[in-house]
């Protein structure tokens, strides 16, 4: 599988519940995390390092099986960079922000159900159980090797998908780029049905919505 990695030495205007005066030691926690978690999977990672430090950049560099992509740009411009890469591959890819606390090390049962389901997130997001105006009471449960993945209608932009997917969407994914709203409608629209898993094997590090169900180490 292949992950494309967008990263910024820049602080989310969504405070985190921790580091958030210090972004590079916030991304260096949460990668910690996710290189535990896929620990036994065969990844490629490509860093879309955007407007990042110098301390991060060579902190990326000893990162195995991983490569750099420096820029100055934005993120919109990295999120339409990640879907041209990914229009280039053919294989499994995840879409991965640099914000994301992984827990355990179920990074196969992850790419197992990305295979199977075919657009899945690692976030079951809190909001998923607060705002009916955006989320259904209804969804629809599958178990992969005996995790249970649940239906949304939206989430984040941390998702995995097959790279047909990107090449068949490619068009519309670059209009909306970065925006995690109307995108998802239009993938369900073409017959795309986005599951996560519960519990969540990651959160975004927004300080009022980590996943429900995991004791988070913060």
């Amino acid at each position: 599988m292949f992950v494309i990695y967008r990263i910024t030495s820049i602080p989310s205007t969504n405070p985190s519940p921790l580091y958030q005066d210090d972004k590079d030691k916030l991304n260096i926690f949460c990668l910690q995390s996710f290189l535990r978690f896929f620990e036994e999977v065969d990844i490629d990672i490509i860093f879309l390092a955007d407007n990042c430090s110098d301390y991060m950049l060579d902190y990326l560099r000893n990162v195995d099986n991983s490569s750099i992509i420096e820029s100055k740009s934005d993120i919109n411009a990295t999120m339409v960079k990640s879907y041209e890469i990914a229009a280039e591959l053919d294989d499994l890819v995840l879409f991965q922000e640099c914000d994301y606390l992984y827990e355990g090390y179920d990074g196969d049962i992850f790419v197992s159900a990305i295979d199977k389901l075919g657009l899945v997130s690692p976030y079951d997001h809190l909001n998923f159980y607060k705002d009916r105006n955006l989320h259904s009471e209804q969804c629809r449960i599958k178990l992969i090797d005996n995790h249970h993945f649940r239906t949304t209608e939206r989430n984040t932009m941390t998702w995995g998908c097959h790279t047909d997917l990107v090449k068949r969407n490619i068009d519309m994914l670059k209009d909306h780029g970065y925006l995690d709203g109307q995108v998802w409608y239009d993938l369900k629209d073409k017959g795309y049905e986005l599951y996560v898993p519960i519990p969540s094997f990651a959160t975004h590090m927004a300080k009022d919505w980590l996943a429900p169900g995991v004791e988070w180490e913060l």
